[in-house]
């Protein structure tokens, strides 16, 4: 019993789950479908019937639950819950005697906030306490219900590379709507509609249907050696001995790139005349229903999989067929 193990009948998908205790865990899916309450039934907030228990603790069983308070969890509400007359340095270290982590308040851009009041911040400035507090948190896990609203880019890509350290540390499980949030720091994915709920490591359901269905279309997770290049270039080196270059400052992170399926076409020919600088020799794996209007091919880059939208139109004037070799030129990707 050293995950998470989740068994609960008072919602609709009567979760049955086993989770890890390291990483981070995130819950993905459509509004209303009770990632919420799910987060809430960890917590110990609402009653619940069931059972969870968590390493070698058990915090509900039948009716019987465990006080939120002994289950020594970090907790952020898609309301920041400060108190408002306190300052933000009291509400940060509230209910611990800890002292300011001066790591997380540099981060979050809070130094010059130490002294103001809660009521006197900005919805932003007080998501971004709330989440010091959060991670702050002394406890043995760390629950986040949307922690990035209203955080603006720069903001938002610390706060990532915080919630990612922590689940270094301990579980952390995490609710968002945002792709680039669940691709930048998702160990672990638990996904859910209304009536169904999955979950599984990332580049195992990066494609599954309750995934597609919220985002519209098909990605790809590439992975390899980066090498910074001239130019203003960076280069992902791919195990087949290709690459993908990415144009100015951007940056490719350990976790690699995110290329959506509608960036990628097809040629049978590579081009030596185009604008597109990353094609790319593939091996048509599948072709999905090429009747169809629009079908998702799957092409094998060395030992992975990139993935590509095209018309039923386009198939059948290439004469695409499962096996051949072509080229996938690749327009745009996502960082992650």
């Amino acid at each position: 019993m050293n995950g998470w193990h989740i068994n609960l009948l008072t919602l609709p998908q009567q979760p049955d789950l086993t989770l890890p205790t390291e990483g981070v865990t995130v819950l993905f899916g459509q509004s209303g479908c009770g990632k919420t309450r799910l987060l809430r039934a960890l917590a110990g907030l609402d009653p619940h019937r069931g059972n969870i228990s968590f390493r070698q603790q058990r915090w509900l069983s039948g009716t019987q639950t465990l006080a939120p308070a002994a289950r020594k969890l970090g907790m952020m509400f898609q309301e920041s819950r400060l108190l408002p007359h306190k300052t933000v340095a009291d509400n940060i270290v509230l209910g611990q005697s800890i002292p300011l982590p001066a790591q997380l308040i540099d981060a979050l851009d809070l130094t010059h906030l130490l002294h103001t009041r809660a009521n006197q911040l900005s919805g932003g400035e007080q998501r971004r306490v709330a989440l010091a507090r959060t991670l702050a948190h002394q406890g043995q896990a760390i629950l986040l219900d949307e922690p990035l609203t209203g955080l603006d880019a720069e903001r938002k890509r610390n706060a990532l590379a915080l919630i990612k350290a922590a689940g270094k540390e301990k579980p952390v499980i995490m609710v968002t709507h945002q792709l680039d949030e669940l691709l930048h720091v998702a160990d672990h994915l638990m996904l859910m509609d209304k009536t169904r709920l999955c979950d599984g490591q990332l580049q195992a359901l990066i494609n599954h249907p309750l995934l597609v269905q919220q985002r519209g279309h098909a990605f790809s997770i590439l992975c390899g050696e980066v090498k910074p290049s001239a130019n203003g270039f960076s280069t992902l080196l791919l195990d087949d001995g290709q690459q993908i270059r990415l144009v100015g400052k951007q940056h490719i992170t350990e976790r690699g790139i995110a290329i959506d399926a509608r960036d990628v076409s097809i040629a049978l020919t590579r081009a030596n005349d185009s604008s597109i600088l990353n094609i790319v020799k593939v091996r048509i794996q599948s072709l999905g229903d090429a009747d169809a209007a629009y079908a998702t091919l799957e092409l094998a880059l060395g030992r992975q999989t990139l993935r590509a939208l095209l018309s039923g139109h386009s198939i059948r004037q290439l004469g695409l067929a499962p096996g051949q070799w072509v080229y996938a030129q690749i327009k745009g990707t996502v960082q992650i």
